[in-house]
């Protein structure tokens, strides 16, 4: 049983934050990129080189906690 089954907030909030660092980490990429001859920070290599670790980890969470879709069929 995973806990995170109890905490949907906590889920919620982990996704939220990793979308919102994963985005900026990648915006900062993009923007030294642009600059002619600025070299990338060391903390920035860091990022790009944990984010898709850390990523695999919150994609499973995230594909194991999806219940099964049954469609509902209203009758009006």
């Amino acid at each position: 049983m995973n806990p995170l089954n109890d905490y949907p907030n906590a889920r919620r909030i982990a996704y939220q934050v990793f979308w919102t660092v994963s985005l900026l980490v990648g915006a900062a990429h993009v923007g030294y990129g642009a600059v002619d001859g600025a070299t990338t920070p060391t903390w920035l290599t860091v990022a790009l080189s944990v984010l898709p670790f850390v990523g695999a980890g919150i994609g499973y969470t995230a594909q194991a906690n999806v219940t099964e879709y049954e469609p509902r069929h209203d009758k009006n």
